[in-house]
Order: C-alpha cells, then structure tokens, then sequence
C-alpha cells in the first residue's frame, strides 16, 4: 500500500505538479517572441516535456485509484476519472466529496501541514469501505494537496475474515488440548488400572479429534489456495467409489446403508481429482454423524445444466431453515451438543464449498427438520486447458 502510494504521488507530481499547482504567467503581447528565435535544442526540450507530461497524464486517467489534487487554498484543480465514483449514486459521491474537502480544510488550515488519511464506510449496498489519504506537495515552490482514494473493501473483508478464523481455531483447539492436559494430569495420579484404562480411551478420542481438526484446517488451507490449473477428466464414479470404500465402515457401526447411482456410469467432469474426492467425502461423512439406525443415505449423480449434479441426501435430524444459509461458514454450529457427541470438527461444509468453487460450480442445501437433508454440488464441463 506505501509503495503504491508513493508511485501515484510520483506520478501526479510529474504530471500535473508544475502544471496545475503553479500557475503559468500570461505571455506579454507587447514583446511577442518571435518563432525563429527559438533555438532547435529549446523547442525539442519543450516537445519532450509536453510529451512526458501527456504520457504521465494518460498514465493517471488509467489508474484505477481515485486521485484529486488541490492548491494551497484547498480549491481542487485535477481530479482524474476514477476519482469521479461515476457508478454510485449523487448522495454517495456527496459523502465521498464532504470527507476529501473537510480533510483538505484540516490541513490548510493547519500551521504544519501533515499527511493525513480518513477511512469511509458506504454502506450501500453493497457495503464499501474507502480509504482517503491526503498529502501536503511541493513542486518548485508551488504548494498544494494530493489525495488518493482507494477501494479498500477486499482487503478490510479479509482481515475480518482471518480475525474471525484465529478466533474460531482458537477457541476450538482450545477443547480438545484442555481435555488432553486434564485427562493426562488425572492418569498420571491414579493407580486403578480400571481408571487409568477409561481415561485412556476418553484421552485417545480427544487426540483423534484434535488430529481431525488439524487435519481439516490443512484440507480447508489447501483448497482455499488452489486453482485448477491442470484439471484432468475425472470419473464420477471412481471418485465416489472411493468415497464409499473409505466411508462403509463408519456407516455400518451406526447402522446406515450407503445407497450409489450414476447414471450415465461413465460420467466424466474435469477437475481436481482430490478435490472432489475430499467434497464428497465431506459430504457423505457428514451425513453418516447426523443420521440414526436404519436410515439410508442416497449419492445420486446425473448430468445438470451445463454440467453434473452430485447430491447427497440422509434421513436424519435435518437442519433448521433459518441455519441453512450459514451452514457453509467455517466453525457453524446448527447443534453444538450433537456435534460435539459425533466429533465433528465444523470445517467440512466450508472445504466443500470451496471445492465447488474453484471448479466454477455452487453447493446448495434442502433440509425438513426430522426429515433429513440434501446437500447438491453443481459442477459444469471445463474445458481443458492449453499451454
């Protein structure tokens, strides 16, 4: 962000510093100077700097970084089109207009001219966040004021959502690592084999769980920051075969049939192989915790729209409609207690989410509360990709 500043400031400087921050004394009609007294070397010193200065100017209209600049009485003289919010409405760009004009007052009238920034919150929608940063200039003793505005919304999201995260993993590792120290401290005390035996079950199921997690972050991490880059055609079936070889046991100590149709069998999509393995699987797994005794838990693939559809559907304990749309959220609890009792670590609906994604698909929820629940991944047909 400094270093971009300090580039447009540059770059305003040379363009419109002496040009606009100075002004120009009138020639006097009385003494004209003649054309032939120009000398070769001045009139090509002048045609170079008309035309840096244009190549400079032309460089401003294209950044994409709104940039005004003032003269030491804070009257603006250069305002380049980013700067004009021409796609928001007149009130919003009066917003933006009324915070620019009291942060040029604050440093006119200042003794000390100082930078100075101001961060905006438009809240739309959608919601917007500016970020106004003024700066005193000097150009061969011509004063004045640039002020850069920049969109800063991406990178303010971002911050909340990795605050938001180091909160959550806190706060979930923070369960199993406790229950790991208490039950080691109260092992290392007892002498009842009996004890000791029970503590050391309970101990090992806190450490798988907390394995789980790891294990999940490192998942959500990798599919987070992946892109298909070199998608491969990829068997529907095969990955979900896989899928029902790894998951068969699980679904059988709770008593729950694992149900397969793919139709055509030979469906085929690009993608990331491991990707959709791990969606899947994320799926299925989740179904087999939140189902009971003899249910069953369909996996059904058919081609949808300009691509597959995947879903999965349990008859289990279903999901509130008013949690459906945060289900995908990292961490989200629909029902703590249950979750807690089935070890799940809150990560795999997000890494399915992502997963759809980066394929250029969508993942959607259906669930009747007592009825059991559908989650759908939509993916379409990429297209190779050539070198």
């Amino acid at each position: 962000m400094e270093l971009l500043f300090g580039i447009v400031l540059g770059l305003v400087i040379g363009a419109v510093g002496t040009q606009l921050l100075r002004p120009r004394p009138a020639a006097s009609p009385a003494t004209p100077t003649p054309a032939s007294s120009a000398t070769p070397t001045t009139a090509s010193s002048s045609r170079d700097q008309a035309g840096s200065s244009d190549a400079l100017q032309s460089s401003l209209q294209a950044i994409d970084l709104g940039i005004l600049v003032f003269d030491s009485h804070g009257t603006e003289i250069y305002r380049n089109p980013a700067g004009q919010f021409a796609s928001l409405t007149r009130p919003t760009q009066a917003i933006i207009d009324g915070e620019v004009r009291e942060l040029i007052a604050s440093m006119v009238d200042a003794e000390v001219a100082a930078p100075a920034e101001r961060e905006v919150v438009l809240y739309g929608p959608p919601r917007t966040v500016l970020l106004i940063r003024a700066l005193p200039s000097l150009v061969d003793d011509a004063r004045g004021f640039v002020v850069v505005i920049d969109d800063v919304t991406r990178e303010r999201q971002l911050d909340e959502v990795r605050r938001s995260f180091v909160t959550n993993v806190s706060h979930e590792l923070r369960t199993p690592v406790g229950a790991i120290a208490v039950l080691a401290e109260t092992m290392s005390a007892s002498d009842d084999p009996a004890t000791i035996e029970r503590l050391g079950e309970r101990l090992t199921t806190a450490a798988h769980r907390l394995g789980d997690m790891i294990e999940d972050l490192l998942e959500l991490s990798r599919t987070e920051g992946d892109e298909i880059a070199e998608a491969e055609a990829v068997a529907i079936s095969d990955v979900i075969s896989d899928v029902t070889a790894n998951l068969t046991a699980s679904a059988q100590a709770v008593g729950v049939d694992l149900v397969v149709s793919v139709e055509p069998v030979d469906l085929v999509v690009r993608g990331d192989r491991r990707q959709l393995r791990s969606a899947v699987q994320n799926l299925v797994d989740n179904a087999i915790k939140y189902s009971d005794a003899g249910g069953e838990i369909r996996i059904v693939a058919r081609p949808g729209g300009k691509g597959v559809s995947i879903s999965v559907a349990d008859e289990g304990i279903g999901i509130p409609e008013a949690d459906l749309d945060r289900v995908f959220e990292r961490f989200y609890r629909v029902d703590a207690a249950r979750r807690r009792e089935t070890g799940g670590t809150g990560l795999g609906l997000s890494i399915v989410r992502h997963v759809a994604l980066n394929h250029g698909g969508d993942v959607s929820a259906f669930s009747v509360e007592g009825e059991g629940t559908t989650f759908t991944i939509e993916l379409p047909v990429l297209e190779p990709t050539h070198a």
